[in-house]
């Protein structure tokens, strides 16, 4: 994992009451890994000689994967604004412009399964439960389990955001406050995904052919990786053989299309607060009302038989105003006493993904 950032910020004050800046901020996160994983299935087939704590399946069935994965996220982001203040008087006004990209340039997942030939006896009466199999070797015999499949994926996420707020606060002699504002903010964001899938393979292909051992050590010598895929091993194989891997069309095009989507939105909101006392109770009240128009677009998927009949492109549109109103106060007992109290109305918004018109319809 690699981290890097920069942060550039500047300011000017040409008066005592104006103030100038600029805020530059960069950051990029690089992710580039390997994730072994075995499995093993060992409640399948029919069950017998069982005990308060284990017993013995007629049927198992044990699955070794490989993920090699790389993500690059970046994001930038640059806000510049101005502060000024006329005696009682000040206003504040703010321009920024953000970019967030997550890009997925390489994601394969390899995956090698046995049938379910492992019988196996089991027993929870310990602090992890054990599991052998019938031979004992079986489970970690690599010439028993047989190429599934291969997934190659890539990932384009990205978002462009550009917001702007002013706001005026006007202080009184004897204290308290008002203070009243504007913010606009528009985001665009979209996702594409790009799989290419293999799900079998002419000839025999048996995970021995590209097998290395696996750590041995976890949770105090209590559980065993056994075999596990080694990637210079089988990244050679694939380019050597790539014409006896049988593409998987309907997979390739279904896993492309499920997660796209784009999602345009624009939010224009108004506040008004004060702050004041009240028979010694300090109140901060206020209101805000937000209005969001939004527009989504995605796929609309139709199978047939569990293959891809058509995906035509949907769009929807929304839009909707909140009146969000929150009071705010605080009463000081002695001096080691507070009593605070509140009343607030806010809303969250659900992710994109939940809000795009996706429908998958067989």
């Amino acid at each position: 994992r690699e981290r890097q950032g920069l942060v550039a910020n500047l300011e000017w004050r040409p008066t005592e009451t104006v103030r100038l800046y600029l805020n530059n901020t960069f950051a990029r996160y690089s992710d580039d890994e390997l994730r072994d994983s075995v499995s093993f299935e060992y409640a399948l087939g029919t069950l017998s000689n069982q005990t308060p704590t284990g017993g013995r399946y007629s049927g198992g069935r044990g699955t070794v994967e490989l993920r090699d994965r790389k993500v690059i996220q970046t994001l930038l982001n640059v806000s510049g604004g101005a502060v000024l203040e006329f005696d009682r008087l000040t206003l504040d006004a703010n321009l920024t412009y953000a970019q967030a990209d997550e890009d997925t340039p390489k994601r394969v997942d390899w995956e090698f399964r046995s049938g379910t030939t492992f019988a196996n006896v089991f027993d929870s009466g310990g602090e992890y439960l054990k599991i052998e199999t019938v031979p004992p070797a079986r489970l970690f015999d690599a010439t028993l389990y047989p190429f599934r499949r291969v997934r190659n994926r890539t990932d384009a996420v990205a978002e462009d955001t550009l917001a702007f707020s002013g706001d005026a606060r006007y202080d009184f002699d004897r204290g308290g406050y008002v203070k009243a504002g504007v913010k606009y903010v528009s985001r665009d964001k979209s996702w594409d995904r790009t799989n290419v899938d293999y799900s079998g393979i002419t000839g025999p292909f048996l995970l021995s052919e590209v097998d290395r051992p696996g750590a041995s050590d976890h949770l105090g010598d209590n559980f065993d990786l056994g075999p596990v895929i080694d990637r210079p091993q089988i990244r050679n194989f694939f380019t050597n053989n790539i014409s006896r891997f049988v593409f998987d069309a309907n997979g390739s095009r279904s896993n492309s299309l499920v997660t796209d989507f784009e999602a345009e939105e624009q939010v224009l909101a108004g506040y008004g607060m004060g702050e004041f006392s009240l028979a010694g109770v300090e109140v901060t009240a206020g209101v805000r009302v937000e209005r969001t128009e939004a527009e989504y677009e995605s796929f609309d998927i139709r199978r047939a038989g569990g293959a891809i009949a058509g995906a035509p492109r949907r769009r929807g549109s929304t839009d909707y105003t909140h009146v969000l109103p929150g009071v705010l106060a605080r009463y000081d007992v002695d001096d080691r006493l507070t009593l605070r109290a509140a009343w607030t109305n806010t809303i969250g918004r659900p992710n994109y993904s939940d809000l795009v018109p996706r429908r998958d319809l067989e």
